[in-house]
């Protein structure tokens, strides 16, 4: 039963990155995941019939800590590789600053925070680090995405258990809030029940390849926009674009 479990969480949470993956989040965009804890098998061989569900953090996630990706500063200009003109500090501030939009929403719970650093060289991944990045894969195609990996089943997380795979444990019993208790960079999740549509790890990834691959010049300010609309690739402020 228990190597059962296992498998459909493992399956779980690969298709929900999976769908993340592909969804272009909008500012203030509901996000559905499912629900496959009382599902039902489905006429059709190899599927069930399970719930759609809002995904949402748990409250021993708040306040939700950022790492920003620190390898691109200055931030790359892809409109004009030899002059950048956002720094990393100015998109972290900017960044910030558009999280407390959401942060200060009177009837809202949410509190984000940038709280670090990350030095992956690669790209966003579900490693329990909610990377901030201007890193992309050659073929994303959007101007900037949010995937989310959360839970598809109603869980129960035991100290030590290693959910993403990596060889480190991603949950303590000595904690009762989100916290990197072992300071090596990513977040632990108290012991406990979960429900599912749980977020584990949230991720923002913004698109400044090059111009060629569909590539944006970001920057902190309407005025810094460009203003020639035949600029087949223009730049997007930071300040407006606020995706989570």
């Amino acid at each position: 039963m228990k190597n059962m479990e296992k498998k459909i969480f493992n399956f779980g949470l690969c298709l929900c990155l999976a769908l993340s993956n592909v969804i272009a989040v909008q500012a203030g965009a509901a996000i559905a995941g499912f629900d496959i804890t009382d599902s039902r098998p489905s006429p059709i061989p190899g599927q069930v019939i399970a719930k759609v569900i809002g995904i949402k953090w748990d409250v021993r996630s708040i306040p939700v800590q950022y790492s920003i990706n620190n390898t691109l500063d200055p931030i790359p200009n892809p409109l004009d590789p030899l002059h950048p003109i956002l720094n990393l500090a100015q998109a972290r501030e900017a960044l910030q600053a558009s999280f407390d939009t959401w942060n200060q929403i009177p009837t809202s719970f949410i509190e984000m925070k940038i709280t670090g650093t990350t030095a992956n060289p690669r790209f966003a991944r579900f490693d329990f680090v909610n990377e901030l990045t201007f890193r992309t894969r050659p073929g994303f195609p959007f101007r900037a995405s949010s995937p989310s990996t959360s839970l598809m089943k109603d869980m129960t997380f035991v100290d030590g258990d290693d959910i993403d795979g990596d060889g480190d444990s991603d949950v303590s019993s000595a904690i009762t809030v989100c916290t990197d208790v072992d300071g090596d960079g990513d977040i632990e999740f108290p012991a406990g029940f979960y429900k599912a549509g749980t977020i584990l790890d949230n991720d923002v990834q913004f698109n400044t390849k090059a111009p060629s691959t569909n590539g944006l010049r970001f920057t902190v300010g309407d005025m810094a926009v460009d203003g020639n609309i035949t600029v087949a690739f223009p730049s997007v402020s930071l300040i407006w674009l606020s995706i989570v």
